[in-house]
């Protein structure tokens, strides 16, 4: 196997995200993304964990009242509005999937929020951004579905403001794994990379300080969550068939064994100033 497998497409990632995306909300609730626990004993809930992972991204960033920030990857916006009302910010979020962003803006006006959240669609590879734009730029589970992701480095880099930091999640390869036994990769459209690769990735781009904290054991008990969720759901909805064999493909990858292969990692990084 190649160091980095083969890339996604972004139209392969809307399409999945447009046609899921209500599903997912019942399976996984309205954050896309894991949850993190401290331990095997807390009690946490599924949604307070997600809460939890997204607050342990945010830290990485230098956010105070009136900070903007860059939302690449943002789903229906839940992260943005918790980060939103925890942190007194303004977020713009970008997604490539219009169902999403549809609920995401609709929730955020629901809520009053639309002065402090915006969402639009864009591709994180080509932004629609002035240089210099953003305090800082997050991304939770998102970096793995783009194309290149050395792209995405780049034009983050670009708009992020000097002294700016980034944070984000990223499923790494610790350990070679063969082609067959890719956890995950093909359904949900993404692609795994080494360490080594995505740390040096970052480094030719011009970050610095970069930092890695391994969430993989704290995240673990989300992906079993899901899983039976799924089977929940489907047990007791009417799905158009495309849609019931794209959960079944989506959650029934082997995530049991990942960890011998894949580690779950959070990744900081600063733009020199």
């Amino acid at each position: 196997m190649s160091e980095q497998m083969s890339f996604p497409q972004s139209g392969q990632v809307a399409t999945f995200y447009d046609s899921l995306c209500m599903a997912l909300c019942a399976i996984e609730g309205e954050n896309f993304h894991n949850g993190y626990w401290i331990d095997e004993n807390d009690q946490s809930s599924l949604q307070k964990a997600q809460e939890h992972l997204t607050d342990l991204v945010i830290n990485q960033l230098s956010v105070s009242p009136g900070s903007r920030l860059l939302d690449v990857g943002c789903g229906i916006g839940a992260p943005a509005r918790h980060i939103v009302r925890a942190r007194a910010a303004s977020i713009v979020g970008i997604d490539v999937s219009h169902v999403e962003l549809a609920i995401a803006t609709e929730k955020a006006q629901a809520q009053s929020l639309s002065d402090r959240l915006f969402f639009q669609y864009a591709d994180m590879t080509q932004m629609p951004f002035v240089s210099d734009s953003f305090d800082g730029v997050y991304g939770i589970e998102s970096l793995c579905h783009v194309p290149d992701r050395a792209e995405a480095f780049r034009e983050i880099y670009r708009v992020l403001k000097p002294g700016g930091s980034f944070a984000f999640t990223d499923p790494c390869i610790y350990k070679m794994l063969p082609q067959q036994d890719a956890p995950a990769e093909a359904p949900w459209h993404i692609s795994f990379i080494t360490l080594t690769s995505l740390t040096e990735s970052l480094q030719t781009t011009g970050f610095t300080e970069l930092k890695v904290l391994d969430l993989t054991d704290n995240v673990h008990r989300a992906l079993l969550l899901f899983q039976h969720r799924n089977a929940e759901f489907l047990h007791d909805s009417t799905l158009e068939p495309e849609v019931f064999n794209r959960l079944i493909q989506a959650f029934e990858a082997p995530f049991d064994d990942w960890e011998n292969y894949i580690r779950y990692l959070l990744v900081a990084a600063r733009k020199p100033v």
